[in-house]
């Protein structure tokens, strides 16, 4: 019986069991601590015997119930354990998909920085344009209008006659 792990009730009624059978058993079920029920009636067992014998099945029973409720016990921490595992896997998950979300953040802030600058540099870049074509027509207008009076200066102005005429004095 020391060997036994899953034999937890053997009845032993009326097989003419004495008190030394009785006190060898309750021994049996001291190294034994899984039987937690043993039926003794109808034997030829003294009082003491049977009272070895209770005593030794109701520390079996205390021994289960502590082991039960150590399992138990175990179990709780275990599934504690592994709730608080996952609250850290889920919040780990968390900071690396609000870190992706931050990142993804600045890469749109930069490309719409990038977006800006762009924009800022052709604008700059058409108004220089834009000054040197004003340049160049003012230059050329300039120019045009100093053609213009040259070609004034070098026409003599012809007298016509006609209404806007003086009249000469005698």
């Amino acid at each position: 019986m020391v060997e036994n792990r899953t034999l937890t009730a053997i009845n032993l009624t009326a097989v003419n069991l004495s008190s030394v059978g009785g006190l060898i058993l309750s021994k049996g079920l001291h190294d034994n601590p899984v039987i937690v029920m043993l039926e003794v009636s109808d034997n030829r067992l003294e009082q003491h015997v049977e009272i070895a014998i209770a005593t030794r099945l109701n520390v079996n029973r205390q021994k289960r119930l502590e082991a039960a409720q150590e399992a138990q016990r175990q179990a709780i921490l275990k599934r504690k354990q592994e709730l608080k595992d996952a609250a850290a896997a889920e919040e780990a998950e968390r900071q690396r998909e609000e870190a992706l979300w931050i990142q993804e953040q600045r890469r749109l802030r930069n490309e719409r920085r990038l977006a800006v600058a762009e924009a800022d540099r052709k604008a700059r870049v058409q108004a220089i344009l834009d000054a040197r074509e004003a340049e160049k027509k003012a230059a050329e207008d300039a120019l045009k209008a100093a053609k213009s009076r040259k070609k004034r200066k070098g026409r003599k102005k012809k007298k016509g006659k006609g209404k806007g005429k003086a009249k000469k004095k005698k």
